[in-house]
């Protein structure tokens, strides 16, 4: 009877699920049709935010049916804060910390450091030669160009991803020394060792807030620190965008999490809470996106400190926070913060309609239907653990279960990155911590909770020497054989293969083959140089114009003619009627340039194969009226650019 009563939560749970998909056509929010942002959403007459119902009511619903469950059918502990019996109750931790325990994982935490650092060394980097996304690299290439020119942050330059993103072509040229693509593509894969290195000092602290046990934490840190970085890889994403689960993006985010991990013993640390309040401003200048997550887990992490009546580091992270944005305006100024927030509030109110995708139903025929499921199956069955091991009476520290309650609190909120533009791409490089908790819950069950692998541990009898012998040569294999560290080319990159990659001319990677794929353009033996030719022949034509204005997705060509953009808006997208339309026409006013490149053949498709928007051009009536007044047809150059020429008064 017993055994029926505990499956009880998890069968109203399966029960759940199924209604969840049950009902998912009918979680649908009505279209606003007086819309004019060009995109799917406007086409298909689909509300955005239809996503984000689904998949929330897909996430929540099961969980908290399974939450009541168990609240009726066991004596759980308590969700209100401030009662005897509140799940977060602070007197439930060890107050021993062993010191061997400290050395081994700092020696293990050095040693797998240094493998990651000679898997970076041993990488192929003429991978990173391969042809240009003229798109999405031109995200990050013309904003840094804008920015050499005119020595700007926000006010010279729209940004779509944020400030440090979009500009981290800077960063590469200035640490490099050469102002090339294969800079900002090393660069970016650079980024990716600085994520596994934080990941193994995430996992380090983690596997020292969660035991005291010397062999069973030197265990859980080895599996979830091997599982954790393979979850941030190489080459996944030659052009900066999308990427591994956890992508460069997430960098900051990564950082600010490994400074929010704490025993909350030590009374010397309210200094700590100080600096994770500078993230609050700080973070803003990387990805948008990411700051946003930073700030929203700062409410929640005040919260958790008032419901466990750590008043002075609230305090502490409060004044972090004031301090941080009293910084942030003294060095930047009220003009350039408030474009900043300008272009965060103009870019929500159009982006969910411009770039949405539909969130595949799970189980359907949508090519992107099992990776969706995947993830929000695990971040329900995360839940699950999570809920059993932070309200069950089940003796679990205090330290132990505030880091869980962050992590899976961070990956249902990272995971709104994958609900905008839905595919997958976006669901996977969305997903980093939903798989990082995964990991976290079931070496924890399989080594701490598993009285199996502790007669496994007092069979083996390993000492602490034998243990950490045996440990280094098998992640040294591993290393070896799976990660290709290889010492010939280490030579070969330190020496030789780095500088080939930096010092290769832009122009290179215009040379396209034929068969290739280009955003629904396919290059032939008879147009594959036309990329080529165009820049030289648009290079030409407009060398008398200090500036250029593009109106098509064909954004690098700015970065290749080395001049800025005319306007802020260096990339159309963010041009949108009644939202930027009238500042954008009020910079352009100002500085018209001879010639404009109107529409190019590069369109954005959807997994139809059929085009995301006709023309960005309607989805700014304002602009192209504007345009008709002022320019006129000059040519059509190889059947695929369109240019105009200002009118002659």
């Amino acid at each position: 009877m017993k055994k029926k009563i505990y499956l009880i939560p998890y069968i109203t749970c399966t029960l759940a699920i199924a209604f969840s998909i049950i009902i998912w056509d009918y979680l649908k929010l009505p279209y606003d049709e007086s819309n004019l942002i060009q995109g799917t959403a406007f086409n298909e007459k689909v509300n955005p935010q239809n996503n984000l119902i689904r998949v929330y009511f897909f996430i929540f619903f099961p969980v908290i049916i399974f939450f009541i469950f168990q609240k009726i059918f066991f004596n759980t502990l308590s969700l209100i804060p401030f009662k005897k019996d509140f799940f977060l109750q602070k007197n439930n931790y060890s107050i021993f910390t062993d010191k061997l325990l400290i050395k081994n994982l700092n020696l293990l935490s050095a040693f797998l450091i240094l493998l990651v650092i000679l898997e970076f060394f041993s990488l192929n980097f003429k991978t990173l030669l391969r042809p240009l996304d003229i798109y999405h690299e031109g995200q990050s290439l013309v904003p840094s160009i804008n920015f050499l020119f005119l020595k700007n942050f926000w006010v010279s330059t729209h940004y779509d991803w944020g400030i440090g993103a979009n500009l981290r072509s800077v960063f590469a040229w200035k640490l490099f020394g050469h102002e090339t693509i294969g800079s900002k593509r090393i660069f970016d894969q650079s980024l990716i060792l600085v994520n596994k290195i934080v990941l193994i000092l995430i996992c380090r602290k983690i596997s020292i807030l969660f035991s005291s046990k010397n062999i069973s934490a030197i265990f859980y840190f080895v599996f979830l620190t091997l599982s954790a970085i393979s979850l941030s890889d190489y080459f996944v994403s030659i052009h900066g965008t999308g990427g591994p689960p956890f992508p460069i993006r997430l960098l900051p985010f990564l950082l600010f999490f490994l400074i929010l991990l704490d025993d909350y013993k030590k009374k010397s640390l309210h200094f700590k809470n100080f600096i994770i309040g500078f993230f609050s401003s700080i973070s803003f200048l990387w990805y948008t996106d990411i700051a946003l997550y930073i700030n929203v887990i700062l409410v929640v992490f005040l919260s958790i400190l008032l419901s466990i009546k750590e008043f002075k580091r609230f305090y502490f992270t409060l004044l972090g926070i004031l301090f941080s944005w009293i910084i942030f305006f003294i060095i930047f100024g009220k003009i350039q913060v408030g474009e900043l927030f300008y272009q965060i509030k103009s870019n929500l109110e159009f982006i969910y309609y411009f770039n949405f995708l539909e969130f595949p139903k799970p189980f359907s025929e949508h090519s992107d239907s099992s990776r969706g499921l995947k993830s929000l199956t695990l971040i329900v069955i995360n839940s699950i653990i999570c809920i059993n091991l932070l309200f069950k009476r089940n003796h679990i520290e205090f330290k132990t279960k505030i880091t869980l309650l962050l992590t899976l609190v961070s990956s249902v909120i990272i995971f709104k990155s994958a609900l905008i533009r839905a595919d997958a791409p976006h669901i996977k490089y969305a997903s980093g911590f939903i798989f990082f908790l995964f990991f976290i819950n079931i070496y924890y069950l399989l080594i701490f909770k598993n009285k199996y692998f502790e007669i496994f541990l007092k069979k083996i009898n390993l000492k602490n020497k034998n243990l950490l012998t045996f440990l280094f040569i098998g992640i040294s294999l591993k290393f070896l054989l799976f990660n290709n560290i290889n010492l010939k080319n280490i030579l070969h990159n330190i020496n030789y293969g780095i500088d080939e990659i930096v010092t290769k001319e832009d122009e290179f990677y215009l040379n396209y083959k034929p068969g290739m794929y280009s955003y629904g353009f396919k290059y032939t033996a008879k147009t594959y140089t036309d990329d080529i030719n165009f820049k030289n022949y648009y290079e030409e034509l407009t060398i008398r114009d200090k500036c250029v204005q593009n109106f098509t997705e064909y954004l690098a060509i700015s970065y290749y003619l080395k001049k800025p953009t005319c306007t802020e808006f260096f990339n159309p997208q963010f041009i949108q009627h009644n939202i930027t339309d009238k500042k954008f026409l009020e910079s352009f006013k100002k500085n018209l340039p001879e010639y404009i490149l109107y529409e190019s053949p590069f369109i954005f498709i959807n997994k139809k194969g059929e085009k995301q928007q006709d023309s960005l051009i309607k989805g700014m009536p304002n602009v192209e009226r504007f345009i008709k007044k002022n320019y006129i047809f000059y040519e059509k150059y190889l059947d695929k650019w369109i240019i105009l020429k200002k009118k002659q008064n």
